[in-house]
């Protein structure tokens, strides 16, 4: 072979080469581009702060576990691929309806291994049973979890909207919130008067539970929120209290000196199933007929109001919409 030609050969299979290394260089980025795409970057992504810290979680995410954040999301109508809940719980029907995947639960106890096998990409988490027994942990191990405070609903609610783009439902459900809130507040005053005190109380077999104006889950009835205040009692009761303590265990002696004008009364457990429930109430039933209890003003008057427990002791826009009703209806017969 000629000097010439050998120098043409070899500059031509180093242009063979040098083009194959470009295009396989050019495939290869653009297959690892897919891959960023595919398993998420920071255009997939968002960095969320939470109640126990700050998590990259995917962009609109659609199979996402709900455990306790159902009420919320519901009133979103944001996705939830699956619930722990169980029959007898305010939001289970729904939730069917809402075709939820329900893994049965009662109480607190999350079966992990139920809520691996859904293989969720998001999981929404009440914030204090997260807090609780490495729950949190163990869900994070699962999938990137998020944990926001169910008692506070109205600042939660902004927060779980903007992961799912739905801040101006989130902002509309507040609004409606309020202005029924104002609206029986309005209809109670123009129906019983101003001033006229309240009571909330849960009795068990030996004792009962006065519950307090600062605790999230009866909020709503106090503090001039419907036109109501705290009784006497109560109001002496919480000054021996922390702040923020959610109420008081008494003895059912003192049934006699609860004073107040309405009295509101609940049994059982939101979370607990519908036999434990079903006892306290004819536990209640049993307890109506002591003399203690008909010593109660309320009684003797004839102001007693019995409510569920499964949405008074529970807290989001639906639960506290629901309280609203029963109050408005006890009080107006609306």
């Amino acid at each position: 072979m000629k000097k010439s030609n050998a120098l043409y050969f070899w500059f031509s299979m180093l242009f063979i080469v040098l083009t194959l290394f470009g295009c396989s260089k050019d495939d290869s980025t653009e297959a690892s581009s897919d891959l960023k795409s595919n398993n998420g970057t920071d255009a997939e992504t968002q960095l969320v702060t939470h109640e126990l810290g700050e998590i990259e979680v995917p962009k609109n995410p659609e199979r996402v576990v709900v455990l306790g954040l159902e009420d919320m999301m519901l009133s979103l109508e944001a996705p939830i691929l699956a619930t722990a809940s169980t029959k007898g719980q305010y939001l289970h029907d729904e939730l069917i309806d809402y075709d939820a995947e329900i893994i049965e639960t009662t109480g607190m106890s999350y079966s992990f291994e139920a809520i691996l096998a859904q293989e969720p990409d998001l999981i929404l988490v009440d914030a204090s049973h997260a807090g609780t027994d490495d729950v949190y942990e163990r869900l994070t191990d699962i999938a990137p979890t998020l944990a926001f405070d169910r008692e506070d609903w109205e600042t939660s609610i902004q927060k779980i909207a903007e992961i799912f783009e739905k801040e101006d439902k989130a902002y509309q459900i507040i609004e409606n919130f309020n202005t029924k809130l104002a609206e029986a507040k309005e209809q109670i005053i123009d129906q019983v008067g101003e001033n006229k005190t309240v009571a909330f109380i849960r009795p068990s077999q030996k004792n009962v539970q006065v519950l307090f104006p600062g605790f999230a889950y009866t909020r709503v009835l106090y503090d001039n929120h419907l036109g109501l205040e705290a009784g006497p009692l109560i109001q002496e009761l919480q000054k021996q209290e922390d702040d923020d303590a959610w109420g008081i265990v008494m003895s059912l002696e003192k049934l006699p000196y609860l004073e107040a004008d309405y009295l509101f009364v609940t049994a059982g457990m939101s979370l607990g199933n519908e036999e434990d429930n079903e006892q306290a109430w004819a536990m209640l039933e049993e307890l109506t007929e002591d003399t203690l209890w008909q010593s109660i003003p309320a009684v003797k008057s004839g102001h007693v109001y019995t409510v569920s427990s499964r949405h008074w002791m529970l807290n989001g826009p639906i639960a506290d919409s629901r309280k609203i009703d029963d109050v408005l209806h006890a009080l107006t017969n609306q």
